[in-house]
């Protein structure tokens, strides 16, 4: 009798079963029509995976969890092109970044990078900003990459194209042609502008992006080219035709005349701090070059160097702490000893007068001079003491003026001529251009 109740049970329990398998096969065929299958009364559904490409599924509700997988993942939405419609991430409910119908990509938040952002399409919004007066209590000369949205008149100024620099047009001087000839990096931040022919100082703040007109000098036209950073945290511009070298104090907002150097007119092009805290200028009309140390205010004729009027325009530091003289008329590279207080004549580099004018420090420890009239960017290696051409840039005579190493170890170079900046990259040697013109650049070795 026992047998007979187990058999019972067991038979009732799998009848129970199928009863539920039939019942759940019969609401799915009531729901059957136009080969679609609607799930009703049913709590949930546990499937190991779902064919199809899942466009026409809807209602789907919040929750966590991802795609993995070892190819591509594709996130698609609104196929039409009615100019409506977007895909849009959100977190705590408020979208942060949204792909619109056009394909433009809006971040509508602060954004991070931790690593290298390459653009493939014009680029319209934020660009970097090198700020160091992040507060009254960091005044030092740490640079930290800031970003500023840019306002919608100053969009139409953006120019470039796929992984190249962006360059936007800053406020108007007001003073003219030839007005400021080089610059320098104050501790405060702003960028101060040497005076050629301005009558005053020239200051930008690159956190307001405004213009100012600093002290005026007092010198006439031509009156300096060039300026460095003392280490007493004045600019100290390069006497062109000023017989005085010029100081200007960030802090006061003054001018100084500083001492007279008593070598003529067009005496100086370019300054450079080295590592004794004392300032060289490259001597181009002068026969002599130029010394001035802030801290006893003097100024003294350094060793004289041989090589004419129009010698030499800007300078750079190089590792072994000499201080390399970009070669203008100058048939040789200038090398100049701040220990030993020597000049001495480097390698020949065979480009003719007028060949370069300003120099940049390469993160390979080599010295890269602009080419003005040279067809070829100029390389000198203060190691092996050479002189080498490096690659032909195409934008004929009178190109570039002034370079400066730029955050991603790339040489820039300042347009003079040239319709384009131009940009050397010192791993690959090869140049290659910006589509517009630029200022002489910041601590561009003038």
């Amino acid at each position: 009798m026992s047998n007979f109740l187990n058999r019972s049970t067991v038979g009732r329990s799998v009848m129970n079963k199928v009863d539920n398998i039939v019942d759940l096969i019969n609401r799915f065929l009531k729901n059957m029509g136009d080969d679609k299958i609607k799930i009703e009364d049913i709590e949930e559904v546990d499937a190991v995976r779902y064919y199809g490409d899942g466009s026409g599924l809807t209602g789907i509700g919040t929750g966590t969890g991802g795609v993995i997988n070892e190819g591509s993942t594709t996130i698609g939405a609104d196929s039409n092109d009615d100019g409506t419609g977007e895909i849009a991430l959100q977190t705590k409910g408020v979208t942060r970044v949204r792909v619109k119908n056009d394909g433009t990509l809006e971040v509508l938040t602060n954004a991070e990078f931790g690593g290298n952002v390459v653009f493939s399409e014009y680029l319209s919004v934020p660009y970097l900003t090198p700020l160091s007066d992040i507060n009254d209590t960091t005044q030092d000369n740490t640079m930290v990459s800031m970003t500023r949205i840019i306002t919608e008149s100053e969009k139409t100024n953006v120019y470039g194209s796929a992984n190249e620099p962006r360059y936007i047009s800053g406020p108007a001087h007001g003073q003219g042609s030839g007005a400021l000839y080089g610059a320098a990096l104050a501790p405060n931040g702003k960028i101060i502008f040497s005076p050629f022919n301005s009558p005053n100082v020239g200051i930008y703040d690159p956190v307001a992006n405004t213009y100012t007109d600093g002290p005026a000098h007092g010198q006439g036209s031509n009156a300096f080219f060039g300026a460095a950073l003392a280490p007493n945290g004045k600019i100290i511009f390069s006497p062109f035709n000023s017989p005085n070298v010029g100081i200007y104090d960030p802090v006061a907002n003054t001018y100084t005349d500083g001492p007279e150097h008593g070598e003529g007119s067009g005496a100086f092009i370019g300054a450079t701090l080295a590592p004794n805290g004392k300032i060289i200028f490259a001597p181009r009309a002068s026969a002599n070059v130029g010394i001035y140390d802030p801290v006893a205010k003097t100024y003294t004729d350094g060793p004289a160097h041989g090589q004419g009027s129009g010698a030499f325009t800007g300078a750079a530091l190089a590792p072994n702490g000499k201080i390399i003289l970009a070669p203008t008329d100058s048939a040789n590279v200038g090398i100049y000893d701040p220990v030993a207080n020597t000049y001495t004549d480097g390698p020949a580099h065979g480009q003719g007068s007028g060949a370069f004018r300003g120099a940049a420090l390469a993160p390979n420890g080599k010295i890269i001079f602009s080419p003005t009239d040279s067809a070829n960017v100029g390389i000198y290696d203060p190691v092996a003491n050479t002189y080498t051409d490096g690659p032909e840039h195409g934008e004929g005579s009178g190109a570039f003026i002034g370079a400066t190493l730029a955050p991603n170890g790339k040489i820039i170079f300042a347009s003079r001529g040239s319709a384009n900046v131009g940009i050397y990259d010192p791993q690959t040697q090869i140049i290659g251009k910006e589509n517009t013109a630029m200022h002489p650049l910041i601590n561009n070795g003038l």
